[in-house]
Parts: C-alpha cells; structure tokens; sequence
C-alpha cells in the first residue's frame, strides 16, 4: 500500500521511459509570464513550441509509475544527469523513443548498474540489426503515451491556473498518486513480457 500512497511502484525488469510537456502560459504571453520566471522554460515538441515544464516519467510493464522527474521544458530527454537519477531503481530493459539517444560513455555507464536502454534507430545512422524481441518490445511504446494522455485528460496534470511553484508541485504528486489507483491501467500483455523475461508475473 505504501507504494499507491506515493504513487509509485517498484521495477518489474521491463520498462518504459518517455517525457511529456506540462504548458504553463501561451507561448505569446511569455514575457508577461511571472509565476514561473526563471523556472519554466521554451521548448519544442512534435507538436509544436510550448512554454513550461517537462514531466519526465519511468513506467513498469503494468503500466505503474516506477518514477518520475519534474524539469524545465528544455531539459533534453538524453541528459546525463537526468537519466542518471531516473535510472537509479531501475534494472533490466528501459524501451525509449530516439529522443533518448545517449553517447556510449553514459549508455556504459548505466548498464554497468544493471539497466540496457533500447531506443529507435535514427535514419542518418549505420543500420544495426537489433534483437527481434525488442523491436517488438518498442511497439509496445504506446502504453506510456497512453499513461500521459490519461494524466493531461483524466487527471488534469496539465493547466495554466497555478499561483506559485508549490502548486505545481503539489498538483503533479496528488495526480501521480491519484493514477496509482486507477483501475485497467495501459500495459503490456504477459504473453510479450515472457519474451524478455521468462519468470515474469
């Protein structure tokens, strides 16, 4: 029960890493924007340039929130430091998106600790065969996209109405904590996590 009390769950051997944009002002209102001055930065998605915060979040194969980071949008998904931290109660596979293309020093650096992120190949890049169970594994991506629509639809992480830091920060835990207890969450079928893990539950 502790771990829906904090909203969070421990490591299972599969998982899966994405970055979500939280927007806290109009892109054209940012000069006039006082609350998160010096706090909330510019960036850009696939959909476009946005003002605010990214919301940087590891999922298990049950779709449970193992963690999650809060930083400003222009944080890059690949950031040492970031991954780092994240990575830090994580092991076995971590499924991401190309965004999370990492040099081979940090890449060494965290499967020295147990944790092997698979990510899409680039275009531009040399063609290398990659194992047929973690092609099928990254299809499966879906299911923390999933997690962070019903996060912005369901539970209203997302808005522009906050006074102060605080509120932010008290508003994304009460809805991480909230999702804790949502029933059917996104997740993977068992039948695919036997590929990668045979003991698995």
């Amino acid at each position: 029960m502790l771990a829906k009390i904090f909203g969070r769950y421990a490591c299972d051997g599969v998982s899966y890493v994405d970055s979500f944009s939280l927007k806290v002002s109009h892109p054209k209102r940012i000069l006039s924007h006082k609350v998160f001055k010096g706090l909330a930065a510019r960036s850009k998605t696939s959909v476009g340039w946005f003002f605010g915060f990214k919301l940087h979040l590891v999922v298990n194969s049950q779709g449970e929130i193992v963690d999650f980071m809060l930083t400003s949008g222009n944080v890059a998904d690949n950031n040492a430091e970031l991954l780092t931290t994240m990575m830090a109660t994580v092991r076995g596979k971590v499924y991401a998106d190309k965004g999370y293309l990492m040099k081979e020093e940090l890449f060494k650096k965290l499967s020295s600790t147990g944790v092997h992120i698979v990510t899409k190949i680039r275009k531009n890049m040399k063609n290398i065969l990659m194992d047929m169970t973690d092609k099928i594994m990254l299809r499966k991506k879906e299911m923390i996209e999933s997690i962070g629509s019903l996060l912005k639809g369901s539970y209203n992480i997302e808005h522009s109405r906050y006074r102060s830091s605080k509120t932010l920060l008290v508003n994304v835990y009460s809805c991480s904590m909230t999702y804790a207890f949502h029933k059917n969450k996104p997740s993977v079928r068992k039948k695919w996590l036997f590929l990668v893990n045979p003991n698995s539950r």
